[in-house]
């Protein structure tokens, strides 16, 4: 059994196949995760066959099985993670503390606050350790939710019901904070 890559579509990201004796050729896309040196393999359910509507099904389902994890394979996490609520607001928070600190010890500071109504806002340690406060209240609730067991497949509906949901909660930690 041996693998054949036919094309990388994106950089780490390849198709192929696998050369089994007696068995149909199937496609598959191989992702690299360069934090840890290691490629990760999933079938695509695709028969192969060596023509190019093939070639292009196969594209473009790699394609729809990367995006769905390029996000948590940017942010450094391991193939095998199961991504969190909890597990990204600490990344969230990590990574604030971090502008903050750096924007602090910076002349003209460079880390910007997105989404802010303040063209000119940016992040600082005391605004990191602001976000660090509200995630603190926060972290109880994340385990609440039990309807969304898989949290990367979480939609803009479904995290709409979240807020809707945290607004209305009487016994939520800090139902204020997703008020607009």
């Amino acid at each position: 059994m041996s693998w054949v890559w036919v094309e990388e579509i994106e950089p780490g990201v390849k198709i192929g196949y696998r050369d089994r004796k007696n068995t149909t050729k199937k496609w598959w896309v191989s992702i690299y995760y360069p934090k840890f040196r290691r490629y990760t393999e999933k079938a695509l359910f695709l028969d192969y066959a060596d023509n190019k509507d093939s070639i292009n099904a196969a594209r473009k389902e790699a394609r729809i099985v990367f995006a769905d994890v390029r996000e948590g394979r940017d942010a450094g996490d391991h193939p095998h993670a199961q991504r969190t609520v909890q597990i990204v607001a600490d990344l969230y928070e990590k990574k604030t503390l971090e502008w903050g600190r750096e924007n602090d010890r910076l002349k003209h500071p460079k880390h910007r606050v997105h989404g802010s109504s303040d063209e000119d806002a940016f992040w600082t340690e005391a605004k990191a350790k602001g976000v660090a406060n509200i995630l603190d209240h926060l972290r109880p609730y994340w385990a609440t939710l039990t309807r969304f067991s898989d949290s990367t497949k979480i939609l803009f509906q479904e995290a709409f019901v979240i807020r809707i949901t945290a607004n209305r909660s009487k016994n939520g930690p800090c139902h204020d904070c997703f008020r607009t």
